[in-house]
């Protein structure tokens, strides 16, 4: 005696709602992955902005610590005499907009900091007196090399020093 299971095909309407739903996942799937890579990648690229920032912030800020004259200013560059190993040392910043670059040059060798090509705008800002040093400002702004059709991230900062080691040094402030 033949016993015949009855075995019923999906319907056209199953297969239609089955194939909706693994679209829907995969989409999703897909939409979390490019996220997440773009999101990591914007990241990364802040990140390095943060770190040029800070390596720029702390040249400046060792250099201007041991300030004893400035020597020119203009808001493209500064220029002014500071201690280095016991001795007096011109040091002079510069924006180069060509190259992108801030610049840093001691005894006629040029330094190129770490944000070199990143750097879209500089300007500096110093108000010295005859009495004392005030201040030195910079406003710097970083832009990431893109890749692709990714927008690019910026990072804007705007820095101010000031230094107590100026001639004569060890003057009794009141």
């Amino acid at each position: 005696m033949l016993i015949y299971k009855s075995k019923r095909a999906l319907s056209l309407v199953e297969i239609i709602v089955i194939s909706a739903i693994a679209s829907f996942v995969l989409v999703s799937i897909f939409m979390v992955w490019t996220r997440t890579g773009r999101t990591a990648s914007r990241g990364g690229e802040m990140l390095d902005l943060q770190i040029a920032i800070r390596s720029i912030n702390d040249r400046i800020r060792n250099d201007v610590r041991t300030l004893s004259e400035v020597i020119s200013a203009s808001e493209d560059s500064v220029s002014f005499l500071a201690f280095h190993k016991g001795r007096k040392v011109e040091v002079k910043y510069r924006y180069d907009a060509d190259s992108r670059s801030l610049l840093r040059e001691t005894a006629g060798s040029p330094g190129v900091f770490r944000a070199d090509g990143l750097v879209t705008s500089a300007r500096f800002s110093c108000k010295p007196s005859r009495e004392k040093f005030e201040y030195l400002q910079l406003a710097v702004e970083l832009t990431s090399e893109g890749q692709g059709n990714a927008p690019v991230s910026k990072l804007a900062q705007v820095m101010v020093f000031s230094s107590r080691s100026l001639d004569p040094a060890f003057v009794e402030v009141k």
